[in-house]
């Protein structure tokens, strides 16, 4: 992978890192290191970063970190009742954690406007569990099922929102005056 920065530093610290630009061959040579223990990472748009740690410097073998391609999801909003397409929504998109427990959103809300078939996709998702938490505005927050994001895309998901509940009221002073 050409033009991926890398970055090594000095393992367990935040001293400033060591840093290179792979070459169209993916090599790259990081130069001034220490004889101490290595954290040595790999970045570059669209791909997952991946990390060595104890890495020592001057090794007889050279050092492979293996990036891996972010994919995307792409799926549909449907009213659940009448199983049109709902035009205008908003999704987060939540990593999940260990026993599917939901961990905080990959990034912030991704707003569609008035699509006409309900169709989304979300790009540059790295590997792993996720779901999906879906926001309209005549229909109740709505979330996927859990599924899983390999290194291909996943196409075809469908969220079913339903009709939201309406709640009314009224507004008053603490001596019962409403307030207008």
């Amino acid at each position: 992978v050409a033009d991926a920065r890398i970055e090594a530093r000095p393992f367990g610290t935040t001293a400033a890192p060591v840093r290179a630009t792979t070459r169209a061959g993916g090599a790259f040579v990081l130069e001034g290191l220490g004889d101490e223990p290595l954290r040595v990472e790999a970045r570059k748009g669209g791909y997952s970063p991946p990390s060595k740690g104890a890495v020592k410097a001057g090794a007889s073998e050279p050092l492979e970190l293996r990036l891996v391609a972010n994919v995307g999801i792409t799926g549909f909003v449907l009213d659940g009742a009448t199983k049109q397409p709902v035009k205008s929504f908003g999704l987060l998109l939540f990593r999940m954690g260990k026993n599917d427990l939901v961990n905080e959103p990959l990034g912030s809300m991704r707003e569609y406007q008035r699509t006409e078939d309900g169709s989304f996709t979300i790009e540059d998702v790295p590997p792993g569990r996720y779901k999906i938490q879906a926001f309209s505005n005549d229909h109740g927050p709505t979330w996927t099922k859990a599924f899983d994001v390999k290194r291909e895309y996943v196409y075809g998901v469908m969220i079913e929102m339903q009709v939201g509940a309406t709640l009314t009221g009224t507004v008053v002073e603490p001596d019962g005056d409403p307030v207008a």
